[in-house]
């Protein structure tokens, strides 16, 4: 599953090793979240919403991401 909150460590443990791919990470978490809305985590091959709705982790550390 992709977990918003898992992404988010991984961009921030890379933006100042490898910024590349850093940035895909933050670009692709953003663009699900904005596709799927805020949920728990989603399937990582088909983007479909698991877990729980509006779930406030993912919408705080996507504003995190989209902030940054």
């Amino acid at each position: 599953p992709v977990w918003v909150n898992t992404n988010w460590i991984i961009y921030e443990g890379l933006k100042n090793k490898d910024k590349t791919f850093s940035e895909i990470v933050k670009n692709k978490t953003i663009n699900l979240v904005e596709k799927k809305d805020f949920h728990e985590y989603y399937n990582y091959r088909t983007g479909e919403n698991l877990g729980a709705n509006n779930f406030s982790w993912s919408a705080a550390l996507y504003l995190d991401l989209k902030l940054s």
